[in-house]
């Protein structure tokens, strides 16, 4: 919205300079000497320079200008021959210049414009990269509590599963080996015994796999100064 007003306004204050050639022309056609009166049609191409949006609308000042200030030293009351050559010369000389550094600082605003856009473009896609990366931090931030979490409530079932199921399995174990103790080679025949083993063996093995286990789920837990986990 901002942009369309400022080029309307500029549009504007462009015609408004076209429009000021008009009494420049009367004040010059009415005055007894006019010579140097010619030289105010500098002021609307310096107003079109610096509120102009092409060159062209310099360009056609310039022509406008020059031309009206010809027609001038012809309609002026006091007549062509008032004026030399060099009065004629000068002015169009004056005008002709005027519209040449007009047309280059059109074009240096028109390229420092369209520079200040790109930079204005940049500036917004470096902001909407911006806000994307914080929002993949942030959410990277919560994956990762919640992975802690997730960690923490798996280490605390390991430690509570571990010690539910050694439980009973050093119950068991115990109460075989006591069997085994108690009535080898009484009771018992050989296949008898050798069920028994396999049987603490079993207990045994299973008990390692669950301290294995627990080691295992407590890796996030750090090592201490040896080296050991803790």
């Amino acid at each position: 919205m901002s942009k369309l007003t400022g080029e309307r306004f500029r549009s504007i204050v462009v015609f408004l300079s076209f429009l000021l050639c008009i009494p420049i022309f009367l004040f010059d056609i009415t005055m007894p000497q006019g010579a140097p009166d010619p030289v105010l049609y500098i002021v609307p191409i310096m107003i079109v320079s610096f509120y102009g949006i092409k060159r062209s609308h310099v360009l056609l000042m310039g022509l406008l200008t020059v031309a009206l200030s010809i027609a001038g030293f012809y309609l002026a009351r006091s007549g062509i021959g008032a004026y030399s050559a060099s009065d004629l010369a000068f002015t169009i000389l004056a005008l002709i210049t005027s519209t040449i550094l007009g047309s280059y600082i059109v074009g240096q605003t028109v390229k420092l414009g369209r520079l200040n856009g790109e930079l204005k473009r940049n500036n917004e896609n470096l902001e909407r990269t911006r806000l994307e990366l914080e929002d993949l931090n942030r959410r990277l931030e919560e994956n990762v509590r919640a992975l802690n979490r997730s960690n923490e409530d798996l280490t605390n079932f390991a430690h509570l599963a571990s010690h539910d199921l050694k439980s009973p399995l050093n119950t068991v174990s115990a109460f075989l080996q006591l069997l085994q103790h108690k009535y080898r080679g009484k009771v018992l025949d050989q296949k008898a015994e050798e069920y028994i083993d396999h049987a603490v063996r079993g207990s045994q093995h299973m008990a390692r796999l669950i301290d294995d286990l627990l080691r295992y789920s407590s890796v996030d837990q750090g090592r201490d100064e040896g080296g050991l986990w803790t």
